[in-house]
């Protein structure tokens, strides 16, 4: 990278990826993904499912593997439905490299 866009280009590429990948600290661009909730209550495995596209059974898998993360807590399996409140403005970790800030919206 240094070649095309400098030393120090290079130098803050690598540290905010030894950030991401070997600290597991949460990116700084993270990408908002807006949602809305008619009743509160935020029924997780369809949040991801519909933020992350595949399937609600995927997304439940993934909760229950421990692969699933809030602000870089690890979410636990139980209970599926959170208040919506709960979510807004923090960010929503699947797997290793999938981010997404979540912004509640009108219903």
């Amino acid at each position: 990278m240094a070649r095309f866009h400098g030393a120090e280009a290079a130098a803050e590429a690598e540290a905010a990826f030894d950030r991401v990948f070997i600290a597991r600290e949460i990116p700084d661009d993270v990408p908002e993904a807006a949602f809305s909730v008619a009743d509160g209550t935020v029924h997780l495995p369809e949040l991801i499912s519909s933020v992350f596209g595949g399937s609600r059974s995927e997304a439940r898998r993934a909760l229950a593997q421990g692969g699933v993360r809030l602000d870089g807590e690890p979410l636990p399996a139980e209970p599926l439905d959170v208040p919506a409140a709960q979510l807004d403005g923090r960010v929503l970790q699947v797997g290793k490299r999938r981010f997404r800030r979540l912004r509640l919206g009108p219903a």
